[in-house]
């Protein structure tokens, strides 16, 4: 089986605020083009919700590497999450984690997949990543 690779991005106005969320995914020879919008919400998680968007179609365990130029995702989701999760998803001052129903998600996958998280710089025409940012961006309501 091919592995797959998936660029995600989110984008948010005012953060919080309206924000969209965009992914281009390849499947072997095959894209896929998803893009979804939330009237409030905060860049962070427009970034974690297009990561959980793209998960979400994996049906059986998969190989997976996804591109995000979202530093919080990469390192949330590649050495954070395990940290708070033997935590009690709490972080060192003893506070509930902020987004925590999207991290237990995120954690669920990465339990089920091997999941391979690249940060990627943002708007550096990376064309992955701009196709991903382009999504987002039509999908934020204004």
């Amino acid at each position: 089986m091919d592995e797959i690779i998936a660029y995600t991005d989110g984008a948010c106005s005012h953060n919080p605020g309206p924000g969209g969320w965009g992914v281009f995914i390849l499947f072997g020879t095959i894209g896929k083009f998803l893009k979804g919008s939330h009237p409030h919400t905060t860049n962070n998680q427009m970034e974690m919700m297009a990561a959980i968007k793209t998960l979400r179609l994996l049906k059986t365990p998969s190989t997976i590497t996804i591109y995000t130029d979202s530093q919080y995702l990469q390192l949330g989701a590649s050495q954070w999450i395990y940290k708070w999760e033997k935590s009690n998803w709490k972080t060192s001052n003893k506070a509930i984690i902020k987004n925590l129903d999207m991290w237990k998600e995120i954690y669920e996958y990465i339990k089920i997949h091997k999941i391979t998280w690249k940060l990627v710089k943002a708007h550096a025409g990376n064309v992955g990543n701009e196709i991903a940012d382009s999504l987002a961006t039509l999908a934020k309501r204004i």
